[in-house]
């Protein structure tokens, strides 16, 4: 059950976005069922799940930008990025 206030704000917030206005059973309808679904989707995130995040992604982007090598269009290396061989041709 919504109470009054936070159903004339659900009223006040469709109008503004809709620009209609609708009957409060109507409107109590959709608010309990985007709360519902709210409900089933939204998890609050642990602290330490965003710490683990934050240094998998820094980790992770370290690597990226070690293992990334400077391309032209045609996909080859420019001329002063090639590695030399170490093969001798006879």
């Amino acid at each position: 059950m919504l109470t009054k206030q936070a159903l004339e704000e659900y009223k006040e917030i469709h109008r503004q976005e809709t620009g209609t206005v609708l009957p409060d059973d109507v409107l109590a309808n959709e608010a309990i069922n985007l709360l519902t679904l709210f409900n089933f989707v939204y998890r609050p995130v642990k602290k330490a799940w965003l710490e683990e995040y934050g240094k998998r992604t820094r980790d992770n982007s370290t690597l990226a930008r070690r293992k990334t090598k400077v391309t032209d269009q045609n996909g080859s290396q420019p001329k002063s990025e090639k590695r030399k061989s170490t093969k001798t041709n006879p």
